[in-house]
């Protein structure tokens, strides 16, 4: 079976439960997950390029992880830069837990980190009881609760200031996701310079503020094609028209 993020909803919303940040994390977590698979069959999972990275512990069997000219079997926690599409084999047997960053994990633990295709060990940024605490935890709520104190005594005012400033920007991108919203007249508005907001979304996100503004126009675009591709129009998402958005889309989804 293949399935692919926005296009099959019903098995991720069938095969997985979620859960929103405490309060303190709001800020730089968009949400715990945890698989609840079902299937009695192999099945191949493609998610697309977001914002952010991903902490996963396997909790099952070995999985395997294709991003880029990278395929790794994984058999242990990792921790990856969502910068491009991903696919991921699954078994049945296979058990998921996972952290899906608003920024990149290495800033809450003060690490230079350089973004690759590679899937990178967990225990660079935790402590091994820290990681055999979540493991051999038996419940989803109770890792959550785990990660959640750890992640919260590394927070301080300097990152909270920055993080803030991140997140007022992405808001800001997200509801003029349509209009392709200048750069400028978002830092006019969150009281930042350009230069500053550069600065920031190149060590929070690895990203430019431009190329951010471009993965949430595409998956907003997706979003909206998917729901009513009938009544979808290019030109209301940022596209000039048909031609365009499908090409966009089609190297956006390719990685």
């Amino acid at each position: 079976m293949q399935v692919a993020e926005f296009y099959n909803r019903d098995f991720l919303r069938d095969n997985y439960v979620f859960k929103k940040p405490c309060r303190e994390l709001e800020h730089y977590i968009d949400f715990f997950w945890q698989s609840n698979y079902s299937f009695d069959e192999d099945v191949s999972i493609k998610t697309f390029p977001r914002l952010g990275s991903t902490l996963l512990i396997n909790l099952g069997n070995p999985f395997t992880f294709l991003k880029g000219n990278v395929s790794c079997a994984i058999n242990e926690p990792v921790y990856y830069v969502r910068n491009k599409p991903i696919t991921t084999l699954h078994a049945p047997g296979n058990l998921l837990f996972g952290v899906q960053f608003t920024i990149n994990l290495p800033l809450l633990f003060k690490k230079t980190f350089a973004p690759t295709n590679e899937a990178w060990p967990l225990n660079k940024f935790f402590e091994p009881r820290t990681i055999n605490s979540m493991v051999a935890e038996n419940d989803f709520n109770g890792r959550v609760q785990i990660i959640e104190q750890v992640l919260i005594n590394r927070l301080s005012d300097k990152l909270a200031y920055k993080a803030g400033i991140i997140n007022n920007a992405l808001t800001l991108m997200s509801k003029n996701a349509n209009e392709g919203y200048p750069i400028k007249q978002v830092c006019n508005n969150i009281g930042c310079s350009p230069k500053t907001l550069e600065r920031y979304f190149t060590q929070h996100l690895n990203l430019t503020p431009k190329k951010a503004a471009g993965i949430i126009r595409a998956r907003s675009a997706i979003d909206k094609y998917v729901n009513s591709r009938e009544k979808f129009k290019p030109h209301l998402s940022g596209y000039y028209d048909a031609s365009h958005f499908y090409k966009q889309i089609n190297r956006f989804t390719a990685g």
